[in-house]
């Protein structure tokens, strides 16, 4: 996903977590904890 995607997302009033904006050295791990915490959080 680019950055541009994620912004029209954004304005389309989605939650959008984009990855390269928060570390560019994040590991796997990281990212795949991040998306179950979101997704842990969205449950309904």
């Amino acid at each position: 996903m680019t950055r541009q995607i994620a912004d029209s997302l954004r304005l389309m009033g989605h939650n959008v977590e984009y990855v390269a904006e928060k570390d560019a050295g994040i590991s796997d791990d990281e990212v795949l904890e991040m998306a179950n915490y979101f997704i842990g959080r969205h449950r309904s």
